[in-house]
């Protein structure tokens, strides 16, 4: 893998940030990294094992919000 590709994990991560409309520096922050590390571990350069749980669990967090959001918006337009 050359320095500047990016793994699966990245990938699924950069989708969710899209959806989102969430920057990698608000992730690397709820997360609490660095923005150059998070990057790191997107691109595979450094393995951050102890923070893709995190990582995950944070994005998970804000689909739900905004899954919730979308929802009572639904309903208020009902």
């Amino acid at each position: 893998m050359m320095k500047n590709d990016i793994t699966e994990f990245g990938i699924q991560v950069k989708k969710s940030l899209l959806e989102l409309d969430m920057t990698q520096r608000r992730l690397a922050n709820e997360v609490g990294i660095d923005e150059k590390f998070l990057s790191a571990i997107l691109r595979g350069v450094r393995p951050g094992y102890e923070y893709k749980e995190k990582i995950t669990n944070v994005l998970e967090k804000h689909k739900r919000r905004k899954a919730l959001q979308e929802l009572k918006e639904k309903k208020e337009t009902a």
